[in-house]
């Protein structure tokens, strides 16, 4: 699995970012397999910094939006945000629903209803709980509700045209910063009892999507680059050892956002926009991770239900708690990535090019471009 140098596809490392964001974020919830157990403390030490795949999501899908954004017309927001729903929405609808039956079968009470309902609507269960909001049904889903807190701020913004860019900046200025400072809110999680919609508008962690835009906007300017071969290998081994060294002494690892374990993924994402042409041009990203990349999505949503589905079988043949876990994590791996493939291939791929043609009447262009 190691770098083969030669020609490769455009944003394939960007693909296989999204894909280790969406491995962390599997290995960190594997985690609770060895709660109660005496690793316990040692596990959620080492594998809960998974959980800031989170944050890597959330840039790379400002960069991604940005990028295949900016050939949108200022008529073409309506267009952009019916994309992203098709896109987002069914495979995220069909895995809430299973995760229902799964665990809940027809145990359903009028106030899971709505939480089902709210959920598939991209409305967070409890608005006066910073930061998850009290999540969704699925749990995942939390991120999903400021996913489409972004695309729909971005859909407004495209109707200004060339100056979508300074709408948005102005737009972000206000709810990040003027709205929580006149409010007196301080914090990285500024919420107050009420506030609604507002506290997740106000959330730090959206600065990440902002930083993923502004990332893309240096590199479709293309004035940035690092092209000396000698700058881009220093460059790339200082993107891992930013946060490599905060994980390796825990530095800043208690929640997400830029405050947090954000601020070390941040300036790493930034290191290989920067290198982004080399990369493109001299090395060749394995299949493999671009194929995890690829089905990033499904997997982010499918692998809770395929961890447990995996801990009953591993349950039936192995007893001790601790290396029943162990089996759990290593079988796992390639189970759920096998299972994101089918849904891939079959719910996001398939369903989005039947909406796409009922919809639009034509098929959609790139299914890799699509976040």
């Amino acid at each position: 699995m190691g770098l083969i140098i030669k020609k490769s596809n455009k944003l394939d490392y960007i693909q296989a970012l999204r894909g280790f964001a969406a491995m962390a974020v599997v290995i960190c919830h594997l985690r609770d397999l060895f709660h109660g157990t005496s690793y316990a403390i040692f596990v959620d030490r080492w594998m809960l910094p998974g959980a800031y795949g989170v944050d890597l999501f959330f840039m790379i899908s400002g960069f991604i939006i940005t990028y295949t954004g900016m050939s949108y017309a200022s008529s073409d927001s309506i267009k952009f945000i019916v994309k992203r729903l098709l896109r987002i929405w069914p495979p995220y609808a069909i895995w809430t629903l299973l995760y229902v039956v799964y665990f809940y079968g027809m145990n359903i009470d009028s106030s899971m209803y709505e939480n089902i309902v709210k959920s598939l609507l991209f409305i967070p269960l409890n608005f006066d709980s910073a930061l998850y909001f009290g999540s969704a049904v699925l749990p995942p889903g939390w991120t999903l509700n400021y996913e489409m807190y972004f695309y729909l701020v971005f859909a407004i913004c495209l109707m200004f045209g060339r100056f979508r860019f300074i709408v948005m900046g102005m737009w972000f200025l206000v709810t990040l910063l003027s709205i929580p400072y006149f409010l007196n809110l301080s914090g990285y999680k500024p919420a107050f009892i009420g506030g609604g919609y507002l506290n997740l508008m106000m959330q730090s962690l959206i600065f990440e999507f902002l930083f993923g835009v502004a990332c893309a906007l240096i590199y479709k300017n293309g004035g940035y680059f690092i092209n000396s071969k000698f700058q881009v290998y220093f460059c790339l081994i200082l993107a891992l050892a930013i946060p490599l060294y905060a994980y390796s002494f825990g530095i800043k690892i208690q929640d997400h956002g830029p405050a947090n374990f954000g601020m070390f993924l941040m300036p790493s994402f930034l290191l290989m926009v920067l290198c982004g042409k080399y990369i493109e041009e001299n090395i060749s990203i394995p299949k493999v991770l671009t194929h995890i990349g690829n089905v990033s999505f499904s997997l982010y949503l499918c692998h809770i239900i395929v961890i447990n589905i995996t801990y009953r079988i591993v349950s039936l043949f192995v007893e001790d708690p601790v290396y029943k876990g162990l089996a759990t994590v290593v079988i796992t791996i390639p189970f759920a990535t096998f299972v994101a493939s089918i849904s891939y291939k079959y719910i996001e791929c398939k369903i989005h090019t039947i909406l796409e043609r009922l919809v639009f009447g034509h098929k959609f262009k790139n299914v890799s471009e699509r976040t």
